[in-house]
């Protein structure tokens, strides 16, 4: 097999060049020389995303106090590194002077050091479009993104900051962005289709210039079928219309050129790509899809990042496939995706080989009685197409919608009422109520997403100094009251029925220490380990995956 070993880049700072006038202002345009050394010992990447005892969401304000633990538990089953998601807003919460959040760079840092003491190399995904930082939503951030170069440069500064602080530490081994952050849009786009503002929205993430720069008028009438006088008038088009086309190539085009301003200030910086392809029409009304192989290159990285799971290439009417065709697939479609990537080598940043997202029930899997044999199989294939891979769901997960659910940023995010505050108690930041106090959280409508669970459940823990008890609200349920005795540590799991109020109340009866709460009705399942830490049934096969891999 061809063994590669993943290198990372150190900046060597010289003088920083101004952008041209009217397009950026005092930010690096070009990235300084690159000086390439070994980071691992190891030839091929094995990741498990890390999210300590939160999820992608609300990992950043949450704490770490199990840090050393969950890492040594990653690096005995086998991985050589993790995977961490830094969305941007919860990192730059301000556009105008974009300074990083120091609670979350603070963090960073901390993995960043725990992962080079167990020489765990570490990847970050940069940018995400979810987060509990602000009640509102942060896709207006990246629809800006498109036309204002405030917000150009914000993001530049963004990757900037970030890459200087991973970059002095020597288990860094680099980021990728991924299209799935940047898609949005997309759909934005089309629902905008043949009004006034779909127009005008043409003009200021720069359609109109892509389109006047390609074709002539009268060719981009023929795709839509209508009778513009000038780029200015044209809208977005349709699902249905053929300049579907136009747009896709221009957003493709798009992801390039933002994956290639981003590596001036973070150096081999790559890019999650699209598999998938889109459905559009042609001119003659047959429909075809449209493939996104534009992006596959990425730019000036040395790899390409792919998120690959089972569904892709099958027909995803429910069907259970044998191990054999799982992968015969998955040699299919990264064999396809490496003849259009310009050669580079293929980094797996997730690897589905099994999932329970909701709204995809009807997708291909595995047969259970089947996926440990092919976690078991896989790596032939997997070492001769790919540099590496890693896990998403690495322990699973409550989707949970609280804001800062261990107390780390004190009472952030939660309203009180009576005698509260923030304490460490035991090394641990929790809240401490006194007789009568309460906290509460409004979870915002962004939050509430329906994943068609029935029962939404609510757990925590807490102790007390005498017996007290607690009584816990969801929205309009009935409460619940759970009892603690002097001494004891209680953790607790209530039910509710999910009627989408999900306010969390929490009144005290006594003074008591309130710690890991979560609310949640989903649980993203990766058959490795469970909320609880017990193995799932799929470990076992994993690290075999893992021990193959690493001959």
């Amino acid at each position: 097999m061809v063994m590669r070993k993943l290198r990372k880049f150190i900046i060597c700072i010289s003088a920083l060049i101004i952008l041209c006038a009217g397009c950026r202002s005092g930010l690096p345009v070009s990235a300084p020389p690159l000086e390439q050394v070994p980071v691992l010992h190891q030839d091929y990447l094995k990741s498990a995303h890390y999210f300590g005892d939160g999820w992608a969401v609300n990992f950043w304000n949450c704490e770490l106090d199990r840090i050393d633990q969950q890492l040594d538990r990653i690096a005995a089953d086998g991985f050589n590194s993790i995977i961490l998601v830094l969305p941007w807003r919860e990192f730059q919460p301000e556009i105008r002077g974009g300074q990083l959040n120091d609670y979350a760079a603070d963090q960073l840092r901390l993995v960043l050091e725990k992962a080079g003491e167990r020489n765990l190399g570490v990847m970050l995904r940069m940018g995400y479009t979810w987060d509990y930082y602000e009640a509102d939503s942060v896709l207006p951030r990246y629809y800006n993104l498109m036309g204002d170069p405030a917000y150009e440069d914000a993001w530049l500064s963004y990757l900037d900051q970030v890459y200087q602080i991973a970059s002095a530490y020597d288990c860094f081994l680099g980021g990728f962005l991924c299209w799935e952050d940047f898609w949005n849009y997309t759909y934005t786009a089309k629902a905008l289709g043949a009004e006034k503002l779909g127009a005008e929205e043409g003009a200021f993430i720069g359609y109109h210039r892509y389109l006047e720069e390609r074709y002539p008028l009268e060719q981009v009438n023929e795709w839509y079928g209508e009778n513009f006088t000038d780029y200015s008038q044209i809208w977005f088009p349709s699902q249905e219309s053929p300049a579907l086309k136009l747009f896709f190539d221009f957003y493709d085009d798009y992801l390039n050129r933002l994956l290639a301003e981003s590596q001036n200030v973070f150096p081999n910086l790559s890019m999650e790509v699209r598999l998938d392809a889109d459905l559009a029409a042609d001119r003659e009304g047959n429909s075809y899809y449209y493939g996104h192989e534009a992006t596959y290159g990425c730019q000036t990285a040395d790899y390409t990042a792919v998120m690959y799971g089972i569904p892709m290439g099958f027909a995803n009417q429910g069907e259970r496939v044998s191990c054999e065709e799982a992968m015969a697939m998955t040699g299919t479609i990264l064999s396809g995706l490496l003849e259009k990537n310009q050669g580079k080598d293929v980094y797996i940043d997730q690897f589905l080989y099994a999932d329970n997202t909701p709204g995809y029930e009807n997708n291909a899997q595995i047969r259970e009685d089947q996926l440990n044999d092919y976690l078991e199989r896989v790596h032939p294939i997997l070492a001769e197409k790919t540099m590496g891979y890693g896990v998403w769901t690495y322990q699973d997960y409550g989707v949970d919608l609280l804001y800062n659910p261990q107390f780390a940023l004190g009472l952030a995010g939660w309203e009180t009422e009576g005698e509260v505050r923030a304490a460490k108690e035991n090394g641990s930041m929790q809240a401490r109520l006194e007789a009568g106090a309460l906290i509460r959280q409004n979870i915002p409508p962004g939050r509430k997403t329906d994943t068609g669970e029935e029962r939404i459940y609510v757990t925590g823990q807490y102790s007390c100094e005498s017996e007290t008890a607690l009584t816990v609200t969801l929205g309009q349920e009935e409460p619940v009251t759970v009892s603690c005795k002097p001494g004891q540590n209680v953790s607790w799991q209530l039910d509710f029925s999910n009627t989408k109020d999900y306010t969390l109340t929490i009144q005290s009866g006594g003074t008591v220490y309130i710690d890991n709460l979560k609310v949640y009705a989903h649980v993203q399942n990766g058959m490795l380990y469970d909320m609880d830490g017990r193995e799932g049934g799929c470990i076992k096969s994993l690290r075999m995956l893992n021990r193959e891999l690493g001959r």
